[in-house]
């Protein structure tokens, strides 16, 4: 009897850990959502993972189908009841990037094959899968975040490895309310923007260039993104837009600026699937076929890594030729000013 008593209390004991530990990670998610600036960088980012994959669930069970192509704006006096919000609209255009056939440029290399660019996004607070990619042979560029515990390791990897890095500075989306983690956005001066672009710059001090995390508010807002590409042209930069909005403004104002650009045109990697991955970059693959050039974006996550893993196995094979952003803005700004120059 004393021994089943004593069983009947360990289970008991178990029990009240498990709770505890699920209410300390709880607590933990809840201060990462309300607090981001004060939390670290790992946990912030996991928080923004798990919310991540809890709006793909929800999407899941939704019977409705996506719209392909972004509808304009209805006059505010015709808006119907059932217009999506902007929180909506928000975390819509961040799972899928439209169309961009102005963005075509017809280039190719020797061999006549056209170029792709991969952009690996969200380098900077872990290092296991960061080592992975440093292996590869692909012709990659990374985007690091800025003021992760791994930020410098991160890009004094890509300095060993002679890959290419941009800085991937995190900026106001639709969805933020509280302030929360941005470095440009409504709430902050213009002069503070460029501040924070130059000193997040020269936590970096070999990046060729500058792209946005999240913004779809940012991006969308003339006055927002300007003290950024602002910085860029000072420093000689190119800017990649990653196009987490329709409504997008900082390619086309890089592009007045005088500055290398590109934008994205789609992101390999919402499932975290390799299959899945490895289905977009098919798609991705047309679509360069299609334009003459793409750039596009997967992350440094566990299948995108191993899908980037087979894909250095036979990417000199593929109907494309892989090349680094750098090398993608070069040529595609060298064939602009040669067409210019022809009319």
């Amino acid at each position: 009897m004393a021994r089943h008593y004593h069983d009947d209390r360990c289970s008991g004991d178990v029990f009240k850990l498990a709770v505890l530990l699920v209410v300390a990670a709880a607590l933990v998610f809840v201060l990462c959502r309300l607090y981001p600036r004060s939390m670290p960088c790992g946990m912030v980012a996991a928080s923004d993972k798990i919310v991540a994959v809890v709006a793909q669930l929800k999407s899941s069970f939704r019977a409705e189908k996506p719209a392909e192509v972004e509808k304009p704006a209805l006059p505010p006096a015709q808006k119907s009841a059932s217009e999506p919000t902007k929180q909506a609209k928000d975390k819509k255009q961040q799972e899928s990037v439209p169309d961009q056939p102005e963005t075509s440029e017809n280039v190719s290399d020797d061999e006549g094959r056209p170029l792709l660019a991969i952009i690996v996004d969200d380098g900077g607070d872990q290092l296991k899968l960061t080592r992975r990619v440093a292996a590869l042979d692909l012709p990659l560029t990374w985007a690091i975040m800025p003021n992760c515990k791994y930020t410098g390791k991160t890009a004094a990897i890509a300095d060993v490895k002679g890959a290419p890095y941009i800085l991937h500075l995190p900026m106001q989306a639709l969805t933020d309310k509280d302030g929360g983690p941005y470095l440009a956005g409504e709430d902050i001066s213009s002069a503070d923007i460029a501040k924070n672009t130059s000193d997040c710059l020269d936590q970096l001090p070999n990046a060729v260039g500058l792209s946005n995390h999240r913004g779809s508010l940012a991006t969308s807002r003339k006055e927002l993104i300007e003290p950024v590409l602002e910085i860029l042209r000072q420093r000689r930069l190119l800017f990649f837009d990653s196009r987490t909005s329709a409504e997008s403004v900082a390619y086309s104002m890089a592009k007045e600026l005088g500055l290398p650009a590109a934008q994205n045109s789609l992101f390999l990697d919402n499932e975290a699937d390799t299959d899945a991955v490895s289905a977009k970059f098919d798609e991705a693959v047309k679509i360069a076929e299609r334009r003459g050039s793409a750039a596009v974006i997967c992350h440094f996550r566990p299948a995108s890594v191993r899908f980037l893993e087979r894909l250095d196995k036979k990417y000199k094979s593929l109907p494309v030729r892989l090349v680094t952003l750098p090398t993608l803005v070069k040529i595609t700004s060298a064939h602009h000013k040669g067409t210019e120059k022809a009319e």
